[in-house]
């Protein structure tokens, strides 16, 4: 039995870091668009982890997956990793604030991600290995690649053959999926086999509003 605060008071958790591309602003148009009853849940590009700890404690499996290792490596057991990005500039890692800290009064966030996270299964591998490991008729997929052409801001490589393989991995999936994605001629072309639901939200990349997938 699952006993965070959080789950006992139905709230939904926040994750514990900021990253980019995170879908705070976004989740609760996913959760809506999430079908009502699946047996597993799996989150293939899982950065920050946003849509997972809002997710209500059910009895689904949970699927966490980032092929950023140190991310990986933070949701199960990393500290060091955390005061890294607490520390830097915009949660980038690369430059870092000159405003003292203590980090101390942040171990207790490290704690409720250990509870929420206890029963779920932490991955770091490849999208299409993952997908083609975790999927199943009752899986619900979301995806929340890179956004094309916006690849250069995270640390893990993924080029333009990646997008091709992800629709190609996504079309022959027993489970249903949900893809989070930019509004551009490319991914419109790219997806145009399958359902576009256009949404608007404030992109924290370039600090405007666009239209996102």
């Amino acid at each position: 039995m699952r006993s965070t605060a959080a789950a006992r008071a139905g709230e939904k958790m926040n994750s514990i870091i900021s990253w980019v591309g995170g879908k705070k602003a976004l989740r609760e148009l996913i959760y809506q668009r999430m079908p009502k009853e699946f047996g597993r849940y799996i989150e293939v590009f899982g950065g920050g982890g946003w849509v997972l700890f809002g997710r209500p404690m059910d009895t689904a499996m949970e699927v966490y997956n980032d092929f950023n290792s140190d991310l990986a490596n933070l949701f199960k057991c990393a500290a060091a990793f955390f005061k890294l990005i607490r520390y830097s500039y915009g949660s980038g890692c690369t430059s870092f604030g000159c405003q003292p800290f203590d980090i101390r009064k942040t171990f207790h966030l490290l704690w409720q991600a250990n509870l929420r996270l206890r029963d779920t299964v932490i991955e770091n591998k490849d999208f299409e290995d993952l997908i083609r490991q975790y999927d199943r008729e009752n899986a619900f997929i979301y995806c929340d690649p890179p956004y094309y052409q916006t690849e250069g801001h995270y640390a893990v490589e993924f080029r333009k053959e990646d997008h091709y393989r992800l629709r190609d991995t996504l079309t022959v999936c027993k489970g249903k999926f949900l893809v989070s994605y930019n509004d551009c001629d490319f991914i419109q072309e790219l997806y145009q086999d399958f359902h576009i639901e256009a949404v608007s939200r404030l992109n924290n990349l370039a600090q405007r509003y666009d239209k996102e997938h």
